[in-house]
């Protein structure tokens, strides 16, 4: 086991403005940290503690983005020894996960894509952290609405980095489902997505492209979806109105005692 650990102003910075919370941030830092580190199975990682001390947040907010991190089996922690580097098999964290258009297709809804835009441009600061990208990098971004039986039910946002983006074609991402088309890719297979629910108003041009008032209330799910070696290959925020969504979960013991996370929408 070795202790590797960089001074911490080598860190990236936790954006305290941001709408993502501060513990879904500390965790991307971490695995970041962990993988442009080449880091060992084993190794050790700061301490709760330095963690609080370097960032000034509280012991609950760096606990929350272990516990993520741990749930990725990106890290194990040991009771009074610390937290360290897991590079073991992974397991699946989420099985059973149908995407919404597949349900609510099953129910006999026509549900379709219309595609506002397919662009390679500078993603929005946050998204950018997220994604990894470095200062000045690009992403592709796309932005569509879904409809269910004509009428819109949700705004759909998704950004890759560039190297990912140039694997599809526009065609493609205008009317398929994009966790299909880069599960098909078998480098950039999504092994496991992180998912930070909020609610916030919705901006002029949402309502819009919704066609809903400003007033109506929304839910935005945003989730980072990361390869099997803990790459962020895309990030995706949808927006729900939510008197059209229902979300539901169930959680499942197996007999080696892990839990499976099964989402119904």
């Amino acid at each position: 086991m070795r202790f590797v650990m960089k001074k911490f102003n080598e860190f990236i910075k936790i954006d305290k403005s941001s709408y993502i919370p501060l513990y879904v941030q500390l965790s991307d830092i971490v695995a970041r940290y962990i993988r442009e580190n080449s880091l060992e199975e084993g190794d050790s990682i700061p301490s709760e503690n330095d963690l609080t001390t370097y960032y000034g947040i509280s012991r609950n907010t760096v606990r929350q983005a272990f516990q993520i991190l741990e749930s990725q089996q990106i890290v194990r922690r040991v009771r009074g020894r610390g937290t360290f580097v897991n590079k073991g098999k992974k397991k699946q964290s989420l099985t059973g996960l149908k995407i919404i258009e597949t349900r609510l297709r099953d129910l006999g809804v026509d549900v379709a894509n219309k595609t506002l835009y397919i662009r390679e441009t500078f993603p929005p600061k946050d998204w950018g952290r997220l994604l990894e990208l470095a200062p000045g990098d690009k992403a592709f971004i796309l932005r569509r609405v879904k409809t269910a039986d004509g009428v819109p039910f949700a705004l759909e946002e998704r950004a890759f980095p560039a190297e990912v983006g140039r694997q599809f074609k526009a065609e493609d991402l205008k009317h398929q489902s994009v966790n299909i088309l880069i599960d098909a890719l078998p480098e950039y297979k999504v092994t496991h997505v992180s998912y930070t629910f909020t609610s916030s108003p919705l901006t002029a041009v949402e309502a819009k492209e919704l066609e809903m008032d400003r007033s109506e209330p929304v839910v935005r799910r945003m989730g980072v979806y990361r390869n099997s070696s803990a790459m962020p290959v895309m990030f995706g925020r949808l927006t729900f109105l939510a008197d059209r969504i229902e979300l539901k979960f169930e959680f499942i013991r197996s007999d080696d005692e892990t839990w499976t996370a099964i989402v119904m929408s």
